[in-house]
């Protein structure tokens, strides 16, 4: 039971009252089909409208309005979350979050330390693999808010379904940490498989994914909240998205981009990456195991 943190405990609290798997499951199928309705319906919308042209570019996401949109659909996800909570289990939508101070609080610190590894890290990847342009600086400064705001709730929705929902609930309901520990995170590696967009990467990308999940989870389980998890998920989506992007896929909001594709990566690429994500893991766990 160690394993199981105190904190991790009154996180898991509020849905043990509606605990059976089945209600899980109807949760899962609400969620799964008001973002896929949800995706459809802006999609659509937003053709018809003759913002969105379904186009190789823009499905691959490599403009503005296509990644726009795109983020903007997770607020299905968000409200397939909320009402699952609410049908099947009774509870508000904050209380996958946790102690929303401490969130705040783990959120900021998260995106700092994020930030002060991963920003430098890039940098040093721009000047060895080299980049050319893609927007210019200037662009890219006055989008940063409307990306800010769209990659939070991408992130947030997220952050919900794997690190609150799936993790609260299967947490309740099972013991084993093999099944309210693991399988969130290797759902969330597989569930960001993208052979059309990655090529031969892709397979790789989705297990430093799967590894990136296994930390997040720890962080939650150590804090008894979605404060850390959240911050890095964000951090980290921010400075992919809008500082230096493949020439492949979603680059629409990117300064730069590599010179290089997907598919001149070789599997060896996921050593730096996943050494990163274990620095930021150390730094974040070993601070916010002292609170």
């Amino acid at each position: 039971m160690y394993f199981r943190t105190q904190k991790f405990e009154k996180f898991v609290s509020p849905a043990q009252p509606k605990s059976q798997f089945w209600r899980l499951a109807a949760g899962v199928i609400t969620i799964a089909a008001i973002f896929l309705g949800f995706t459809i319906g802006t999609m659509t919308l937003a053709q018809k409208l003759g913002f969105l042209v379904f186009s190789e570019t823009t499905m691959d996401m490599n403009t503005r309005d296509s990644m726009s949109l795109m983020f903007l659909t997770f607020i299905g996800m968000i409200i397939g979350v909320w009402l699952s909570v609410k049908l099947y289990h009774g509870r508000p939508l904050n209380s996958l979050f946790g102690e929303w101070t401490a969130v705040r609080k783990n959120f900021l610190f998260s995106l700092f330390v994020t930030f002060s590894v991963q920003l430098p890290f890039m940098v040093i990847a721009m000047l060895v693999w080299g980049i050319q342009p893609n927007l210019s600086f200037a662009s890219v400064a006055l989008f940063l808010p409307i990306s800010f705001l769209l990659l939070l709730i991408q992130t947030g929705a997220e952050e919900l379904v794997f690190r609150g929902y799936l993790t609260q609930q299967l947490a309740a309901r099972f013991k084993s940490p093999i099944i309210w520990f693991a399988l969130p995170a290797l759902l969330f590696g597989i569930l960001h498989y993208d052979p059309q967009g990655m090529g031969q990467m892709a397979v790789w990308i989705a297990a430093a994914l799967t590894i990136l999940g296994f930390l997040l989870a720890d962080l939650t389980r150590v804090t008894g909240n979605l404060g850390a998890a959240w911050g890095w998920h964000f951090s980290n989506n921010f400075l992919l998205m809008n500082l230096v992007g493949m020439p492949d896929n979603m680059h629409g909001y990117s300064w730069k981009i590599f010179t290089f594709s997907y598919h001149d990566l070789s599997p060896i690429v996921n050593v730096p990456i996943i050494g990163m994500y274990i620095v930021i893991w150390l730094i974040l766990r070993t601070k916010l195991a002292q609170y």
